[in-house]
């Protein structure tokens, strides 16, 4: 279920409680008024949702066309890429590709080859968390894996987002960008 919704509800709810409980006539206000305010709030979270909905439907076949055919809509991404290339360079890159999704790093360790980086709240998401592994297979081969995890635990929805996480960084690391 959408969070916008589930924050409508609430908000909704919060207006029921409001109306039933705490209402006093002295406000000048009467419950017809609070009750148009209750149910026009549902049926806005309830419109958002499905809005919001529709434009993730509607932009899987741009997300297709850009990306490729996916294996999961689900939030939590994960990429493997190999990079022919010395692992501290893989690694300097891997830092530097975060700033083309606006990330910030937050941990990264060379010895253990993890990097932890966070993105900002936007309208797709409530911000991701970004986590990029390294591993050497060689003396210039490095397998980098990419995650993308939603903040908001229990996101079943992240429109796109963590696609886009993952491929961006993908391409930056890669060169391809």
């Amino acid at each position: 279920m959408n969070l916008s919704f589930i924050g409508g509800m609430a908000w909704a709810f919060l207006v029921f409680l409001i109306e039933f409980f705490i209402w006093h006539p002295s406000w000048e206000i009467r419950r017809s008024d609070v009750m148009l305010f209750f149910i026009g709030g549902i049926a806005f979270w309830i419109s958002m949702f499905l809005v919001m909905c529709v434009v993730s439907i509607l932009s899987e076949g741009t997300i297709k066309k850009k990306y490729g055919p996916l294996d999961s809509y689900y939030p939590v991404q994960i990429r493997i890429m190999t990079v022919n290339e010395h692992f501290q360079t893989v690694f300097k890159k891997c830092l530097d590709s975060l700033s083309a999704i606006g990330a910030g790093a937050l941990t990264s360790d060379p010895e253990e080859g993890k990097i932890r980086a966070s993105t900002k709240i936007s309208w797709r998401s409530f911000g991701e968390f970004i986590e990029i592994r390294l591993y050497p297979k060689g003396t210039d081969t490095v397998e980098v894996t990419i995650f993308s995890i939603p903040k908001m635990l229990g996101s079943g929805l992240d429109y796109i987002k963590g696609v886009k996480n993952v491929e961006e960084l993908r391409k930056a690391i890669a060169g391809e960008r």
